[in-house]
């Protein structure tokens, strides 16, 4: 038996990322306030983060770069950054510190609040082929599911399928398609958003509204799940 105590841990840390020609100085610290903030959950909980290169964009899309922290075993609260440049050796770095308060995530679920995703084709797709995601839960839950390029987009539920509580969900039904349409990046992300209780989301989202909401829906007690999929 383990017995966890309820509190969270404060603390800083600093993440630092250099930059150049091929990457702004705010994308830089973007960059830099992700592994501030990896860190600091590291720090405080004790457990490594298994994560993608924190170092490159997001599916070769900066825009999307934000969305890294959904992979956190955490989450900071009442987080404070500042960041600064400094030129080391002819090169240029934005340093990040992050103060907060980490809580771990599966804190924040019930046991039973938990679900997997599985895509056809492996989530490798051309443009015009049928896309369908199974999702699989744990317990009956209501769910979101989002496709994120240039905007974020939810693709269910909608006018053909209406919101209601499932523990496991084939989308499309079989009343209708949801077909592929190929982008200028060709690499996109599927997010999918659940909870025990009925919800409301907005239809189309910018990303930075998109990444602000998420980030507070987590920090409420929403389970959420990030998948990779590309559009040749």
């Amino acid at each position: 038996m383990c017995l966890w105590s309820l509190s969270a841990w404060s603390g800083t840390a600093i993440g630092i990322h250099d930059f150049g020609a091929d990457i702004t100085e705010n994308q830089s610290c973007e960059i830099a306030k992700l592994k501030a903030t990896k860190q600091l959950i590291e720090d405080e909980i004790g457990q490594i983060i298994q994560v993608n290169d924190i170092k490159t964009c997001t599916n070769d899309n900066c825009n999307l770069n934000s969305f890294k922290w959904i992979a956190f075993p955490g989450i900071v609260q009442n987080s404070k950054f500042a960041t600064h440049i400094e030129e080391r050796d002819g090169r240029r770095f934005c340093i990040a510190k992050v103060q907060g308060r980490v809580t771990p995530i599966e804190r924040l679920y019930a046991p039973d609040h938990d679900f997997s995703a599985v895509f056809n084709q492996n989530g490798e797709y051309y443009n015009n082929d049928h896309m369908q995601i199974s999702i699989h839960g744990e317990s009956e839950q209501y769910y979101k599911i989002f496709v994120l390029n240039d905007r974020a987009v939810k693709v269910y539920p909608n006018k053909y399928e209406q919101d209601r509580a499932y523990k496991n969900l084939t989308v499309p039904s079989s009343d209708y398609i949801i077909r592929t349409v190929k982008e200028e990046n060709p690499n996109e992300l599927v997010m999918i958003v659940s909870h025990k209780r009925p919800f409301e989301m907005n239809t189309v989202y910018n990303i930075k509204d998109f990444a602000d909401t998420m980030m507070q829906m987590k920090q409420d007690g929403y389970r959420i799940r990030i998948y990779n999929i590309t559009i040749q």
